[in-house]
């Protein structure tokens, strides 16, 4: 049978294959500069720089019986890094949207290039504004709890031409400005920080939830006279692209089977009519401390009405009168009369992005009402907390609500999270590692980079560090006073500190907290510090995490049940009914409704004898099945390998030889007898490390090393790969010897996905697909980063590039930056190799299609992935064709992101279930701004499957939405560590494996010569 594209592809890519295309004019996005600054912090002590940097994710690499579920098959561990694989298997990360408006740009140009020519603000404003700069800074240098080793001084902001001097912000912002020209004033308004109105001032922070690991933020207790949040700086944060082009008719596709839907989102019933007025409030005489402030203004809310105040800007809804208008207030400490002189700055107009940073602080203020507690980034239900004491854990149960300008109108999404705490603090930790050899490496390397949870504040703080050298009789300098740790908590807490030895932990600021001048580390006792999340003991331990996902992996229904039943208790509270009304707002009661489709089935290719033969792909997508009967699309021979193995793990090594050619028989894929098999008297690791050398030094050439791991240690495992991989450049296959005991369950089917993986890795292609754009030279690329590397504060950033028509085998790249600008080098020099690396392939021929997805890039990122990124790797592009003599190729960016919040739902009756593998969404919740698109690639099982979200950026292909979205679903199928689909195009997976296994275990980038294979696997 004809296997080259099957009827449907071929009349769907008919015009795209002739080369039609579609010139793309993009608006650029602007993106807040950083800035560093000096200072040094500590919560109740200071410490001078500390360096040790740590990432979050899993201790080690391991491998799964459940094939594709971790790195080599049969290595029996559920890892985080293939999270995303895993149908049903949800994290939750705050994500933070902006409405845009198509034409907001040239009237923010215009008042950039205003501001370039120096069109500022007048003499008297700008005096004003240093005044009140300065105030603020002297505030941050007297308050509570801040050590410096010297006593606190007024310190000029650092002065740099990138920020607006005036309030200390970049001058380019990350949200977009009015649709129409307003007073330059704006820009330079300090965001919103708090509503006055039942909102307590907390810290912006960031969280992924479920147990994961957490970005977190300092905290601000005992800092009188700081502004102590910023919600509309650095929680809520705007940062839009309009990567919908002009001449895009429409984003939403045609083709499959509809289906309704309904999602996670709750429409606003009201739209609301009233106008945002910005005031700016100036007191006489001035008053430093911003609680003060707003207490001497709090009293004229009759006067006033509903409004937000930070300490120096109001918005209100209604316009003052007279102007400016003159209120006196007398100050509760010294009886003093104070004069409030509040003066209106601007009207912002409707569409203003500061409208949806106004509305998420009054959700904020909503949850508060609710009585939730605030860890972090999100809210969590405290009263209604889960304890499993057989296991010493507690579960939070929370929300995560954000509200957006959507296709159709302004919506409230809601996710449902939960924060795992752990019954045990620092200290208990740290006492039970110290009994083990290696103590204080074994303690930094189960704390660095774990959230903790303090008692005495319930404030989430990640550990960055442990400073063995201080202790709680360290003392610091508060105001002028020197004070012990232990004594400023008894005195300030009534906290007793038992243990005066115990070492301190240290976190570092993050950037948002540097911008505002924050730039020491705080230091925490470990005995007042709880632990957070799951440990990976707890994650190999079956029961417990059996006993867990009753909780964390929620079915569809009950899901739906708990968001429904939290908009239930917010239309239902008293307090919270009366706030919204106070501001014209409210939501409808009910999920929103959304039109889907199904996309048709894909066919995956294996062989029957010499000839393909394709199979479709079912609803469960997913083909195990077909290794039963079928042979690998493309087989290599195993014939030159040995076998390591320790003495007392060889029992069972005939039986798995035995098995593996028996399956490589049904499977078209030759296994020779090994021509070596090394027994190692015992397990340490500079014996297997030995035991590698001898091999090579025996062997000049193999196809590969099969070891037989006695256990999950990350150190051996990471030994092994290190040696094969950098030393002596040959793929290696691990093992578990527990795989091999008389009792094991499962041989058969571990074999198989390990004889599968073999393949792969020796350049084979157990299956294929359809390529629609077989008729041209495509190339499909894949880049993804991984934040925590061996080398000190890099990360490490991969490229998986496709080399063939099949989209089946493939060419990688690794490399290592330390910050952005450096990233953007490597990719500009990762995708030239991965060009040269098409053209050794195919015949001296350059690929002319590229199509880029690149995954790793939050909210905040996409201007910067817009504006420089894409800008360098476009002009790499231009400069390696044009000394070609060919011109450059069609380019596609296409941004994944696999952690969103939303939910789809298949609607039953009254019933709702997972959505089928394909179903698309392109409309209703999708960004009117953006060309954009949810895609459900996978069958889930469990729980409640997470939709990936694609942004096409830039795009010169000249496919339709369609093809778009059916080339995304047939990449899903290419990843050959899982017989099923994936949530990402495989070589995003790639990308990620290949990352993850270079920051964890190898630390340096692979030898060369394994470049054109899948040895990561």
């Amino acid at each position: 049978m004809d296997i080259d594209m099957d009827e449907d592809d071929e009349t769907f890519y008919r015009r795209d294959i002739a080369g039609e295309g579609r010139d793309r004019d993009r608006d650029r996005g602007h993106s807040r500069r950083d800035s560093q600054s000096s200072s040094y912090y500590a919560h109740g002590a200071s410490s001078g720089g500390y360096s040790s940097q740590r990432g979050s994710g899993s201790s080690h690499d391991s491998y799964s019986r459940d094939y594709g579920r971790g790195g080599d098959a049969g290595y029996d561990s559920r890892r985080r890094d293939d999270r995303d694989r895993r149908p049903g298997y949800s994290t939750h990360r705050d994500t933070t949207y902006s409405d845009t408006d198509p034409n907001w740009r040239e009237p923010y140009r215009d008042r950039k290039r205003d501001r370039d020519q120096g069109y500022e603000l007048d003499d008297e404003s700008r005096t004003r504004r240093e005044r009140e700069r300065e105030r603020q800074q002297e505030q941050r240098s007297t308050a509570e709890g801040r050590v410096r080793g010297v006593s606190p001084t007024k310190r000029p902001r650092e002065s740099s031409p990138e920020r607006d001097p005036d309030v200390g912000r970049s001058r380019v912002q990350e949200f977009p400005v009015p649709t129409r020209p307003v007073v330059e004033e704006v820009e330079r308004k300090p965001k919103i920080s708090v509503i006055e109105e039942e909102i307590k001032p907390r810290r912006p922070s960031k969280v992924i939830d479920e147990g994961e690991k957490e970005e977190i933020s300092r905290p601000m207790e005992g800092r009188r006279g700081m502004r102590r949040s910023n919600k509309m700086d650095g929680r809520d944060r705007y940062d839009n692209v309009r990567s919908r082009a002009i001449d895009l008719s429409s984003k939403v596709g045609t083709s499959g089977t509809p289906v309704d839907l309904i999602a996670n989102f709750f429409p606003m019933a009201t739209k609301p009519t009233w106008c945002l007025y910005n005031y700016r409030v100036d007191y006489t005489p001035d008053e430093e401390r911003t609680q003060m402030k707003k207490r001497l203004l709090r009293v004229h809310n009759n006067i006033i009405g509903a409004n937000i105040f930070d300490g120096s800007n109001m918005y209100t809804i209604r316009r003052l009168d007279p102007e400016p208008l003159i209120l006196f207030s007398e100050r509760e400490s010294d009886k003093a009369k104070i004069q409030l002189t509040i003066t209106l700055t601007t009207q912002i107009p409707p569409g203003d992005v500061q409208y949806l940073q106004f509305y998420n602080i009054i959700i904020r203020a909503c949850m508060n009402a609710l009585k939730f507690e605030e860890l972090g980034r999100h809210f969590y239900d405290r009263h209604s907390s889960i304890k499993i004491p057989q296991h010493h854990l507690e579960l939070w149960p929370g929300y995560i609500t954000t509200l957006r300008n959507y296709e159709n109108c302004l919506m409230l999404c809601v996710e449902v999270t939960h924060k795992v705490l752990r019954q045990e603090t620092c200290l208990t930790l740290i006492y039970g590692q110290q009994r083990e050899r290696d103590g204080r490496e074994r303690s930094q390397d189960a704390l660095i980079g774990s959230i903790v949870m303090t008692h005495y504040n319930r404030k989430t703080y990640r550990v960055d560090d442990i400073d063995w050298t201080r202790n709680p009789l360290s003392t610091f300098d508060m105001k002028g006073k020197i004070i012990t740790l232990a004594d400023y908590y008894r005195t300030k807490y009534d906290l007793h500190i038992s243990d005066m030895h115990q070492p301190l932990l240290v976190s570092r600021p993050k950037k948002k907290d540097i911008h505002r001048g924050e730039g020491g580390p705080i230091l925490l006792i470990p005995e007042l510090c709880q632990m957070t999340g799951l440990s990976d003991d707890i994650r190999k331990n079956y029961k417990i995490m059996r006993e867990l996902s009753m909780y964390l992996q929620q079915a569809p229904d009950r899901r739906v049940e708990n968001i429904q039943n939290f908009m239930r208790r917010l239309r239902c509270c008293t307090d919270v009914r009366e706030l919204l009304s106070k501001w014209g707002l409210e939501f409808e009661g009910r999920l929103v409704p959304v039109r889907g489709r199904v996309a048709p089935s894909e066919q995956v290719i294996f062989r029957t004898g010499t000839e393909p033969e394709a199979v479709k792909v079912g609803p469960t997508a997913d083909w195990t099945f077909a290794f039963k009967s079928k042979s690998m699309y493309s087989s290599m021979r195993l014939t030159r390998w040995v076998v390591i193995v320790t003495g007392r793990d060889s029992r069972g090594l005939d039986t798995l030889l035995h098995t593996m050619r028996t399956v490589g028989k049904t499977l078209d894929f030759e296994i020779g007898q090994p021509i070596q098999t090394m027994r190692l008297p015992d397990n340490k690791v500079q014996t297997f490390i030995n035991g590698i050398n001898q091999i090579m030094s025996n062997h000049k050439s193999l196809d590969i090393i099969f070891v037989i791991l006695p256990n999950q240690q990350l150190d051996l495992y990471s030994a092994v790969k290190k040696r094969c991989c950098l030393d002596y450049g040959i793929a290696s296959q691990c093992f578990l010897s527990k795989h091999l005991q008389p009792n094991a369950k499962g041989l058969m089917s571990i074999v198989t996905k390990v004889v599968v993986q073999i393949n792969a890795k020796l350049g084979g292609e157990p299956w294929a697909t359809h390529n629609p754009l077989k008729a041209s030279h495509t190339m499909i690329l894949g880049f993804d980063v991984y934040h925590c590397g061996k080398r000190k504060g890099a990360s490490v950033g991969a490229m998986v590039a496709t080399t063939n028509r099949d989209l089946s085998r493939y060419y990688s790249t690794v490399s290592f930056h330390h910050g952005r600008e450096e990233l953007s080098e490597k990719l500009c020099t990762d995708i030239t190799k991965c060009i040269y690396a098409f053209r050794s392939k195919n015949r001296d021929e350059l690929p002319d299609r590229i199509i880029m997805y690149r995954d790793g890039v939050g909210e905040g990122q996409l201007s910067y992935v817009y504006n420089t990124e894409l800008a360098q790797m476009k002009g790499a592009l231009t400069d390696l064709y044009n000394s070609a003599g060919r011109p450059p190729p069609k380019f596609t960016m296409i941004i994944c992101t696999k952690k969103g919040n939303a939910r789809i739902f298949n609607k039953i009756g009254t019933g709702v279930r997972n959505p089928d593998a394909g179903t698309v969404v392109d409309n209703t919740i999708t960004l009117p701004e953006r060309y954009d698109f949810f895609l459900i690639s996978q069958a889930s099982r469990q729980g409640t499957v997470s939709p990936t979200t694609y942004n096409v950026i830039f795009d010169e292909q000249g496919l339709d939405p369609d093809k778009i979205q059916r080339l995304t679903f047939k990449l899903c199928h290419l990843y050959y560590n899982w017989s099923g689909t994936v949530a990402v195009p495989a070589v995003c997976q790639y990308a990620h494996k290949l990352a993850y296994l270079t920051g964890l275990s190898l630390g340096n980038p692979s030898h060369e010569r394994l470049a054109h294979y899948l040895y990561f696997l």
